[in-house]
This record gives structure tokens, sequence and C-alpha cells, in this order.
């Protein structure tokens, strides 16, 4: 059952955007790479390396992206966890074998993120100027 606070959050919070979600961290899985974290559970997650995150989607994908040494993730109360990328990036794989967990992320949650991805990138292209004979 979720605490008093959060269902109070979800109810009161309203979002500033189409599309904006509470997104919260209900447990971290203990390893060496996050000792000190473990007990960290049922908090929202506000903001990931100083971006202020939207949805689950957008927390995915500024995670996958990153290319920082270090990722911060700053949560309510006041509460901020920082690992550096590479070495939580290499522990994913065993923290996820360990917990018997299959994969990263749903697969809907990944193809939304790679279909955001795209048209991101279709977006940033410029089209080539053409030059010939007219």
């Amino acid at each position: 059952m979720w605490p008093r606070r959060l269902c109070q959050l979800a109810r009161e919070e309203l979002p500033r955007n189409a599309g904006q979600e509470i997104v919260i961290i209900s447990m971290v899985l203990r390893d060496d790479v996050n000792a000190g974290y473990e007990h960290l559970a049922e908090l929202q997650v506000r903001k990931v390396n100083e971006i202020e995150i939207q949805n689950l989607s957008h927390l995915y994908r500024l995670v996958e992206h990153c290319t920082a040494l270090s990722i911060r993730f700053d949560l309510d109360k006041e509460r901020v966890i920082v690992f550096k990328y590479s070495e939580a990036k290499t522990a994913t794989s065993t923290i996820l074998t360990h917990y018997n967990i299959p994969s990263i992320a749903s697969a809907d949650l990944i193809a939304s993120a790679d279909l955001i991805d795209k048209k991101a990138r279709k977006t940033r292209r410029k089209p080539k100027a053409r030059f010939g004979a007219s």
C-alpha cells in the first residue's frame, strides 16, 4: 500500500504539461554500486542531472542517453542519489540477473522511448540543399 503522502501527491499535484506524470522510486535493489541507497523507497523522482523529468519515458531516455561521468537523481524530501554512470550501467545486468528481472524496462516503455527518439532525430535533420540546372 502506498503511503498517504504519495496518495495525496497524486490527488493534489496537477500536471503542468500534457503527458506529465509522477514517477516514483518504489525501492532500490541492493548491490555494491548503490550501497548506502538501499533504504530509499517510495520517493518521487524530480530531476535527472538537473533536468526536470516529465514522465517515466522521459526519465528512461535521460538515463539511457546520459553522457556525463555521473548521474544524479534529485528526489523529494531533498534526497539525492549519485552514481558513476559507467559503473551503474555495468552493474545493471548483474542486478537484473540477481533479482530475476527479465528486462531493464517494459517493451512498451522501450518502444515509446524509441519512437520519441526517432521523431526528435527527424526534426533535427536539416534538408539538404539541392543544386542543379533549372
